[in-house]
């Protein structure tokens, strides 16, 4: 396939999806609960909600590419690459469809980089709803997909800007905005045109806000690795890590967290304490010399 400009360049897309709380019934009007836990185990289990309802539709946007950048997909990394990216086709797929559902699959085994808002969710959600997703997603490390989140680049951009979601981001680089949102209303039905609209624009939006950070984490941080494929690469494989673990239970307590740092630095500094009184310095100026003549 190849865009607008002739860059053929099918490994790069834009993801999202919407779920049963976007919408108040399903395609045969039938009503779905709302959406007031964000896992899909817990969505079953809590809402209530029926497997073949948990995923209305899915958006995918293809990028047009900058010309200057050769590669097919962002595994083979080049600077300013992110900043090249501008949105192209977008098509909204509905997951009654068996079609759309092959087509979405289509998509997930070509593309090596899925840029999206909140990854994690989408992710998560598309694994527990078809098995070929499950299979196609988050497999083995070489052949696993590199995402790119927005929250991400935004946090690397400035970990203090208080706009964390799609819609306050749009205003604020200047790139968009939206009318109203789903906290405003939910869409009458499943296949209501404004609901495959909205998720269009959301794919859309995305890869727009995406391209405009990294434009500027090269002008504002280009003396940095923060847009380096070094530093992408490790906050992609931390959601994939994150996905793995909220599928298999394992929750991730920052402040559990933080609490197991302070507990280590205090054992860590008494035994240092400790073995300084017995003639053997640890850590800081002389440690060296004094675990050479220890060994």
């Amino acid at each position: 396939m190849k865009n607008k400009i002739g860059i053929e360049d099918p490994q790069v897309i834009s993801l999202d999806i919407e779920t049963y709380g976007a919408a108040k019934t399903n395609k045969d009007g039938r009503d779905l609960p709302l959406q007031t836990v964000f896992h899909p185990t817990k969505s079953l289990y809590i809402d209530g909600v029926r497997p073949e309802d948990l995923i209305l539709t899915v958006a995918i946007t293809l990028p047009q590419r900058d010309p200057r950048c050769k590669t097919k997909g962002l595994k083979n990394w080049e600077p300013g690459l992110l900043g090249g990216l501008h949105p192209g086709t977008t098509m909204v797929l509905e997951m009654w469809n068996e079609m759309h559902r092959e087509c979405l699959a289509n998509w997930l085994r070509h593309a090596d980089t899925i840029l999206g808002m909140n990854l994690q969710f989408d992710l998560l959600y598309l694994r527990n709803f078809d098995s070929r997703f499950r299979a196609l997603l988050g497999g083995r490390l070489e052949k696993r997909q590199t995402l790119i989140d927005l929250s991400v680049l935004n946090y690397l951009h400035s970990e203090l800007r208080e706009e964390r979601s799609l819609k306050a981001l749009g205003p604020i680089l200047g790139a968009f905005s939206y009318k109203e949102t789903l906290k405003d209303k939910r869409f009458p039905s499943a296949i209501d045109k404004g609901l495959l609209s909205y998720n269009g624009q959301d794919t859309h939006n995305t890869m727009l806000a995406i391209s405009e950070f990294g434009r500027k984490l090269d002008k504002d941080f280009s003396d940095t690795d923060k847009a380096s494929q070094w530093c992408l690469n490790f906050y992609s494989e931390t959601i994939w890590n994150a996905i793995f673990m909220s599928e298999s239970g394992i929750p991730m307590s920052s402040l559990r967290l933080e609490e197991l740092f302070e507990e280590m630095q205090d054992k860590t500094e008494f035994a240092a304490t400790q073995a300084k009184k017995e003639g053997l310095i640890l850590q800081g100026k002389g440690s060296a010399i004094s675990k050479d003549e220890l060994l």
